[in-house]
């Protein structure tokens, strides 16, 4: 890519927008080994 290219697409925001087919990642599965952001929030 040339650095006008580049320019362009920063300014118009493009390297914002979702990738076409893009989907959002499932949640991970319940299991006892997984600890979320509460568990490291209570250990200090």
């Amino acid at each position: 890519m040339i650095r006008s290219t580049v320019k362009s697409i920063l300014t118009e925001g493009l390297d914002r927008l979702p990738l076409p087919g893009a989907q959002e990642a499932p949640p991970p599965p319940d299991h006892e080994n997984l600890r979320g952001a509460a568990y490291w929030r209570e250990e200090a």
